[in-house]
């Protein structure tokens, strides 16, 4: 869909396709589309009470470029008009990963190399989530075949009590689901609040299924919820690198010498019991003999 233009000295330069207008497809392609009933329905009641038409709802048919123009959320709304059919089904609750991990907005045919560092973090976190997801749905099947022959091999080892049990092969589908140890650099960089408390529940799913989530993180909100935190210090540049303190993060809230324990005083609501004063100067405080007032707030 792009012309690279390779430049000496600058860097080079991509100029959108003048046939396929940047698609990439042929036209007789294009004329491929898909109707959506369900954004019928949608535009005639937004037609009805004569509400501003957003391309969501007006977009009834698509081509695999609209597809690929679209959003993630965007197109988890379109697969979900086709609950007949068993790939948009499997489309739907993969794109449903990535808006799990924050990355709804982004374009479906976006290129990889836009993407922020912390973008390509959570793109990388989904894929290992849908080959466990994968490999769940696939030992599910397994486990009850098992279940099924160690009850028929208790019955019959009833009868014959020195055959030894039979061992199935397809129980080896476990070795997806070994513990992984995880590492993210400032994967929250560029969030919104609500993104991050998103970030966060992906990576509580990890440790919940066994894994080990390591992450590099100046966010209050995501080192408030480590089980176990290593504060490196006490400045930054040459006046770092040393540990500080360690341990989870009411015990570094308890160090002295940390200043990320002193910025986790307010998150964790640990803050001092005692009232603070707070000056006030001037004339606005008409009480005040002298112009000058001091009133402690709890």
């Amino acid at each position: 869909g792009f012309e690279k233009i390779e430049m000496q000295f600058l860097s080079d330069v991509f100029i959108r396709c003048p046939d396929c207008d940047g698609r990439r497809y042929r036209p007789h392609i294009l004329e491929v589309k898909i109707r959506s009933r369900r954004r019928e329905s949608a535009r005639s009641v937004v037609v009805r009470s004569q509400r501003r038409l957003t391309s969501a709802a007006t977009n009834q048919e698509w081509s695999i470029a609209d597809l690929l123009e679209a959003t993630v959320d965007e197109v988890i709304e379109f697969l979900a008009a086709f609950p007949g059919s068993r790939p948009a089904r499997s489309g739907g609750e993969k794109l449903k990963l990535l808006r799990e991990v924050g990355l709804g907005y982004l374009r479906l045919g976006q290129p990889i190399n836009t993407l922020s560092g912390g973008e390509s973090q959570r793109l990388k976190l989904v894929s290992h989530l849908a080959e466990a997801d994968l490999a769940q749905a696939s030992c599910l099947p397994v486990a009850r075949r098992l279940r099924r022959q160690t009850g028929a091999e208790e019955a019959h080892r009833g009868k014959d009590a020195a055959q030894p049990p039979r061992k199935d092969v397809g129980a080896t589908s476990a070795d997806a689901l070994k513990p992984t140890l995880f590492l993210f650099d400032e994967p929250t960089t560029g969030l919104h609040f609500d993104d991050v408390r998103l970030l966060l529940k992906v990576f509580q799913r990890l440790v919940d299924a066994g894994h080990s989530v390591l992450v590099i993180e100046h966010n209050l909100d995501v080192i408030k919820c480590a089980d176990w935190v290593i504060d490196l210090g006490p400045e930054a540049g040459d006046e770092g690198g040393q540990i500080v303190a360690e341990g989870t993060p009411e015990e570094i809230v308890a160090c002295e010498r940390s200043h990320t324990g002193t910025a986790l005083l307010d998150v964790l609501g640990i803050g001092s019991s005692t009232s603070a004063p707070i000056r006030i100067r001037g004339e606005a405080n008409r009480e005040a003999r002298d112009g000058r007032t001091e009133e402690a707030l709890p």
